[in-house]
């Protein structure tokens, strides 16, 4: 899975949707408008959670299977004393397969 699709699949999962003008499939990631709920609204970029752990934490706060989210941490990472170095990168694929949503 891609980075940017890695990036649209967790902001979707943080309950960020593209605002209806924007729909159009044509138009790159980058420029589109999203927003979750009726005050929060961003358009551009959407945050890098495979490159950002600060991005990264912010989306962990939405996991409520936590159990089921440190399993997934600790089969990407390859064992306990990895998930506390565990990269973007790794904390992203983990909470994409915890929310069964991570494609090969």
């Amino acid at each position: 899975m891609n980075p940017e699709a890695q990036k649209i699949a967790i902001a979707k999962i943080c309950g960020w949707k593209i605002v209806e003008c924007h729909k159009d499939k044509n138009i790159p990631t980058n420029l589109l408008a999203w927003e979750r709920g009726p005050e929060c609204k961003m358009t551009g970029n959407l945050p890098d959670y495979p490159r950002d752990l600060n991005a990264m934490h912010e989306a962990e706060k939405f996991i409520d299977v936590i159990a089921k989210y440190t399993s997934m941490l600790l089969l990407v990472c390859g064992g306990p004393m990895s998930v506390h170095f565990a990269t973007a990168a790794q904390r992203a694929e983990a909470f994409l397969k915890t929310f069964n949503r991570w494609e090969e």
